[in-house]
């Protein structure tokens, strides 16, 4: 009982896209997706008609691993982007809130904040992205 090889260059195709996610823009995530949808339905009817090898039963187990370790990363990488957005959005507002704009002084400490708030994303973003 052998997979058809059509399903094992599925497999090496939905890993190897997964992996070319991380370099390329979201245009491709709904492509994979679909793709990822055909594979899982082409798995299930190759579990029914028991027709799966032990050596593409683990090439699914792998694939389908690296994939949920790669999607469950940008999720969580979402998460925290998403939270330090709002924090330092929240923090913006109460600085422009607590801003008394009286004459050349305030310009000066306009400035100063604007430089301060550039400094801290760049920051972040170099965090965020590890560059």
């Amino acid at each position: 009982m052998t997979a058809p090889p059509s399903l094992r260059a599925q497999l090496l195709s939905a890993y190897n896209m997964s992996l070319d996610l991380l370099t390329q823009d979201d245009s491709q995530v709904d492509a994979f997706y679909q793709f990822w949808m055909q594979l899982q339905s082409s798995l299930s009817q190759a579990v029914e008609e028991d027709s799966l090898d032990a050596e593409t039963l683990g090439l699914a187990h792998q694939v389908v691993s690296t994939v949920e370790i790669l999607a469950s990363g940008f999720l969580d990488l979402h998460k925290q982007t998403t939270s330090i957005t709002v924090s330092l959005q929240s923090d913006l507002q109460q600085l422009f809130t607590d801003l008394h704009i009286d004459g050349q002084n305030s310009v000066a400490l306009v400035s100063n904040e604007l430089g301060l708030v550039s400094s801290i994303l760049l920051w972040t973003s170099s965090k965020l992205t590890g560059v």
